[in-house]
């Protein structure tokens, strides 16, 4: 039997008729898979096997998952413990400790290494996910004693050719695996090909190895998040204030007089002016024309600079 087969025999025996929150098997809906691999940071090549929903609408984003890689949660929003999404490997259950928390976190299961996952929001009996937890801890140690007796090979994982700084080495499981440069395996990681969280690293000049997930360089640059939607009222921005229209640009030659009224420095005596040149003289060319027709300061024609417009009126 595989390992997946194993744990699915193992959580059927705690599914319940009536509560429909601990999901197993085909149980599992189609977006409960898809949401369950991106909010639990599940790698493309583990299969899921069973899932403690703690949702309201049984989305699938929140609770505690069972697959063969190992035990992920992602705790509710008011949980207290800071981790959100912690990840317990197989290797790792076999040796932890499983403990319920004390009063007033005796909804909380706390292993070995501090993280903790909080079962406040989920109709599961916390005593009873305890329990489940347990079983499946048996199971992992017998996963690793059936692993410790098959022989190691020398690789384990088909790696393609790596010729740029092959500096790193790998292990997962006790196999290793040797020049690889920080480039390939952020592109393993990205492709779900190492899981980062039970994956050790180590490199000349390092005196131990280390988790991956611990090594900036090596982990895939995280996607921005938008930050945390408000809880009180949405504020409404203020529209942005429209930009001064540029005035429009009067013709001397072919608007109505009363229009050059309004411009700066245009008084009645000086429009008269302007009509009785156009009437004598035909059209004015230039804005210095119109300055020197009306006797205008340079200041006044400055002001005038972009509002005239000089069309020459055909004859008739």
């Amino acid at each position: 039997m595989s390992r997946a087969s194993d744990l699915l025999a193992i959580c059927v025996k705690y599914r319940s008729s009536w509560n429909k929150k601990f999901v197993v098997g085909n149980e599992l809906s189609e977006r409960q898979l898809q949401n369950a691999r991106t909010a639990f940071n599940v790698p493309a090549a583990a299969s899921l096997v069973a899932m403690v929903d703690s949702t309201v609408t049984g989305s699938g984003e929140v609770g505690l998952l069972v697959s063969d890689a190992g035990v992920h949660w992602v705790n509710p929003m008011f949980a207290s413990t800071k981790a959100r999404s912690p990840f317990q490997s197989w290797d790792d259950l076999a040796t932890s400790t499983i403990n319920r928390g004390g009063p007033p976190l005796w909804q909380e299961i706390v292993f070995s290494d501090g993280s903790a996952y909080s079962n406040a929001s989920s109709l599961f009996s916390t005593s009873k996910l305890v329990e489940l937890l347990k079983e499946l801890q048996a199971a992992a140690k017998a996963f690793k004693e059936r692993r410790d007796k098959e022989p190691v090979p020398d690789v384990y994982i088909v790696f393609e050719d790596d010729q740029e700084s092959p500096e790193w080495t790998i292990g997962i499981n006790r196999k290793t695996k040797s020049g690889l440069s920080a480039q390939a395996i952020r592109a393993y990681v990205e492709a779900g090909k190492i899981n980062p969280a039970s994956c050790l690293v180590w490199r000349h000049g390092m005196d131990e190895w280390v988790a991956l997930s611990t090594v900036r360089e090596l982990m895939p640059a995280k996607k921005p998040e938008p930050p945390p939607f408000p809880s009180g009222p949405t504020k409404v921005l203020p529209a942005p204030s429209p930009s001064p229209k540029k005035p429009a640009t009067v013709d001397v030659n072919l608007c109505r007089l009363e229009s050059l009224l309004p411009l700066p420095g245009m008084t009645r005596d000086r429009v008269l002016l302007i009509k009785k040149y156009r009437k004598e003289r035909g059209p004015l060319l230039s804005l210095e024309e119109v300055a020197r027709l009306c006797k205008m300061r340079p200041d006044e024609a400055a002001n005038l600079n972009g509002l005239l417009g000089f069309s020459v009126r055909p004859s008739n």
